[in-house]
């Protein structure tokens, strides 16, 4: 096997890109292909795992850099990446990508991960004119089935805390897998101790902003992400808990009434008035998924542009939480929000700090 090359900015010109060049060799095993997304401290690579000889086995790997001086910040970006490795070795859902190893050489931690051939939401948005609204069902029950999974760990449930478009992949077969645990947290119940004011601004939920994430966090995001799909109207570019302001009747007239009702009640501004679980929102998403009668056009909008009988109501903003408006442009970069230095090691976003 060849031995582990040096890392070294890409040569004539000039750069100071400190990323694996292709055919680099990690532990005497994984040969970088090349890249497959990035940003922030890290990125990820498509390798090829030499251990199988006889066969192109091929792998995704997850790198963080730790150039920081601070030892302290180090030592806490390293615990959080590890805290990433962590939750993933324990899980085991079709979802979920597996993981197959976790090392560090000198500045640098590497989470070896099962490789998934697809593309995420995000980019299927930009490449897909129209999607068909019974498609969009099923990934929202997948989704449900698989946060219900997450939710329901014991002793105590994790909470993904991340869930956006780009963080779901529709692999080669058409399933759902979900991505980047870099934030995700176990949630120890029963204690009342605030958490890290961390998430995707306009897909987190409000109680999110105040360092209250909890299971049903996660469905506040889901039903953000199915409103984007559906309506396509990127909630990053919209004043923070908005989405009563764009019914989806206005923007997509083939989605349901029902559907609507499903996602209006899953972006309540209170957890109170969300489905109590995962699993309660998957059993209402199966009563229109098997009933193809269900997914008819939507009934006409009332002339302030809800639907009659909705929840739009629900999703407004609580007077004591924070609204700022944004200005109208496309993003560059994903947008990520954090008060405090907390690292989201995320191979397919950019990481931007923001005080809420």
């Amino acid at each position: 096997m060849p031995e582990t090359k040096q890392f070294a900015n890409r040569e004539g010109d000039g750069s100071q890109d400190s990323s694996l060049r292709a055919n680099v060799v990690l532990q005497n095993r994984y040969k970088i292909l090349g890249v497959l997304g990035g940003g922030g401290m890290g990125t990820v690579y498509q390798a090829r795992d030499l251990m199988f000889t006889e066969a192109k086995r091929l792998v995704a790997i997850k790198e963080m850099q730790t150039l920081v001086t601070d030892p302290n910040l180090r030592k806490s970006m390293l615990r959080t990446f590890q805290r990433e490795a962590n939750i993933l070795a324990s899980l085991s859902h079709p979802a979920i990508p597996k993981i197959f190893d976790f090392f560090d050489i000198s500045d640098r931690a590497y989470l070896v991960m099962e490789y998934i051939n697809g593309r995420d939401l995000e980019v299927i948005l930009t490449q897909t004119k129209d999607l068909p609204v019974d498609k969009v069902v099923d990934w929202a029950a997948e989704l449900c089935d698989v946060l219900d999974y997450l939710h329901s760990q014991k002793p105590d449930p994790i909470v993904f805390r991340d869930m956006k478009p780009s963080n779901v992949m529709i692999d080669s077969l058409g399933k759902v897998r979900l991505i980047d645990f870099g934030i995700a947290k176990v949630f120890v119940q029963g204690t009342k101790q605030k958490h890290t004011m961390i998430g995707t601004e306009g897909y987190s939920a409000p109680e999110q902003y105040r360092g209250d994430a909890s299971p049903l966090s996660d469905l506040y995001s889901l039903g953000a992400t199915l409103h984007h799909i559906l309506t396509r109207k990127d909630p990053r570019l919209e004043p923070p808990f908005s989405f009563h302001e764009r019914p989806i009747p206005n923007y997509n007239q083939n989605v349901s009434p029902r559907f609507v009702a499903i996602i209006e009640k899953a972006l309540a501004a209170s957890p109170t008035d969300r489905y109590q679980s995962a699993s309660e929102m998957r059993s209402a998403l199966e009563e229109i998924r098997y009933r193809p009668m269900a997914l008819g056009p939507v009934a006409a909008s009332t002339p302030h542009g809800q639907v009659a009988g909705s929840q739009t109501a629900s999703a407004r903003a609580p007077p004591h939480l924070p609204v700022h408006r944004v200005r109208k442009k496309q993003p560059t970069s994903l947008t990520t929000w954090a008060k405090e230095a907390d690292y989201n090691p995320s191979g397919y976003s950019r990481l931007k700090t923001k005080s809420v």
